[in-house]
């Protein structure tokens, strides 16, 4: 169960970098 939990949690943080990088590649600010 924790496994599980562990492995959605790591592709949700995956996916949310996924979308930051992208969005960041079509609007470029400086962080």
């Amino acid at each position: 169960m924790t496994t599980f939990n562990l492995k959605k949690i790591k592709h949700q943080i995956m996916t949310l970098m996924g979308l930051i990088t992208t969005y960041r590649m079509f609007h470029p600010v400086k962080w």
